[in-house]
């Protein structure tokens, strides 16, 4: 599977995880569902770049890939929207078509949206 080949339907499969996945940092850890994101879309520069900003703020993070004025724009916001982080990303090939794509970071766990 390339990552054009990756779709909505496939990550809404991901309902739970069987497996933590330590991210080298050893600050987070992801799921099922960020793993095969990662692998599938190329995007495990994504989970570096939500490691990256840990410890951003207690309680739920909500990360928000989107392209923005032609370019890619990684956000966190929190449960009052407030945006806590905000970076723009000069490459990506992650594909267009999951844009604006969305998880959560929550007590050290980065989950996708059906797996909450």
């Amino acid at each position: 599977m390339s990552n054009k080949d990756i779709s909505k339907s496939d990550l809404a499969q991901f309902t739970g995880t069987t497996q933590y996945f330590k991210h080298w940092t050893r600050g987070i850890v992801y799921t099922d569902g960020v793993q095969f994101l990662a692998e599938h879309a190329g995007a495990y520069w994504l989970i570096d770049l939500v490691a990256s900003y840990q410890p951003l703020s207690e309680g739920r993070q909500y990360w928000v890939l989107k392209i923005e004025d032609g370019q890619y724009c990684a956000e966190c916001r929190d449960r009052d929207n407030k945006v806590l982080a905000r970076q723009v990303i000069e490459f990506s090939d992650f594909p267009e078509h999951l844009l604006p794509f969305t998880c959560y970071l929550q007590d050290g766990v980065m989950f996708l949206p059906s797996e909450d």
